[in-house]
């Protein structure tokens, strides 16, 4: 199976210190060293729940840094990330998710803590 080159951890090696993410309402910031380690713990948090190499995760969110950590900590789990529509309507935006082996929602509560998500 052919991954995805790490660009996060390669990132973060080569300007640890440099902004990957700047919150426009609350000015927080997010260095690529950050980045990186809250992307390895989306991915452990993603194994613990027993995701398994290739299954699909579904994410539902509005245009944030919490959705490049979900994808980033997809790809260094293996997994399928599977961004759903916030703009369409529920029926219409989870067919595209149908072709799941397993369906479970993952809240927000459950994910590590420090995502700029609002």
């Amino acid at each position: 199976m052919h991954t995805v080159f790490d660009f996060a951890a390669k990132r973060a090696a080569l300007s640890p210190d440099a902004i990957a993410f700047e919150d426009a309402d609350s000015g927080r910031r997010l260095t690529f060293a950050a980045f990186n380690e809250r992307a390895e713990q989306g991915a452990a948090a993603l194994e613990q729940m027993r995701f398994v190499a290739g299954e699909r995760v579904a994410i539902l969110c509005h245009n944030t840094s919490l959705f490049f950590e979900v994808l980033f900590a997809c790809a260094k789990a293996r997994l399928v990330l599977v961004p759903l529509n916030w703009r369409r309507s529920l029926p219409i935006a989870v067919p595209g998710f149908s072709c799941t082996t397993r369906r479970r929602p993952i809240s927000p509560a459950r994910w590590p803590k420090g995502a700029m998500c609002g």
